[in-house]
């Protein structure tokens, strides 16, 4: 495990992500969070590309930030949310480090899913990470 945690040259401990090496806090930390960034994709699907960027920018942004955060207008049911908190919790409560460290989150591009109904239309946002945009 010693590829997954390490320790900085300013002293600190550190943890690998899919976003490179993050700075672990403790939760009594002054710099630890307890809200979460609301997105809003209601431009996702404008015609205007810079609306569209500019929902990227504010998931990479968040994702950076805090690593986390809710979205709206984002058009998917209401039991298919409740499911996904289901699964949420168990990923973050059931399985061990060693399990959550397989999932890989390197790679991931920029990619918005928009459900319609039970019809996924994807909008793909010129695949780039998120330094790009």
């Amino acid at each position: 495990m010693a590829d997954i945690f390490r320790v900085s040259p300013e002293g600190y401990q550190e943890v690998r992500t899919g976003l490179g090496w993050r700075k672990v806090i403790s939760p009594m930390s002054t710099e630890a969070t307890t809200e979460l960034p609301v997105i809003d994709l209601r431009d996702i699907t404008d015609p205007d590309q810079n609306r569209r960027k500019a929902v990227a920018k504010s998931i990479c942004d968040a994702a950076a930030s805090a690593g986390f955060f809710y979205v709206r207008n984002h058009g998917v049911p209401d039991e298919v949310v409740r499911s996904i908190f289901v699964q949420t919790k168990r990923f973050f409560h059931d399985l061990s480090l060693e399990e959550k460290m397989e999932f890989d989150t390197s790679a991931t591009l920029i990619t918005m899913a928009i459900i319609r109904s039970i019809k996924i239309r994807a909008y793909l946002l010129e695949p780039v990470r998120c330094g790009q945009l």
